[in-house]
């Protein structure tokens, strides 16, 4: 992981037009049990998701279904 792979929600809503802010925020207060925790750094009250770990969950996701 590097730090040009972090997106902000917003960033990673704006770069991925599948997935509203809502949507990432949905997915992430369920990070747990979906799995997306792997994905995410914070940094006090900031959220940070790694683009590459994020790519693979989706993946990972389609795979399953």
């Amino acid at each position: 992981m590097t730090a040009e792979n972090l997106r902000t929600i917003k960033q990673t809503a704006e770069s991925c037009k599948a997935f509203t802010e809502p949507a990432l925020r949905k997915q992430i207060f369920n990070a747990a049990e979906n799995g997306l925790e792997k994905c995410l750094i914070r940094l006090g009250r900031r959220i940070y998701i790694d683009k590459a770990a994020f790519d693979a969950w989706l993946e990972e996701r389609r795979a399953s279904n």
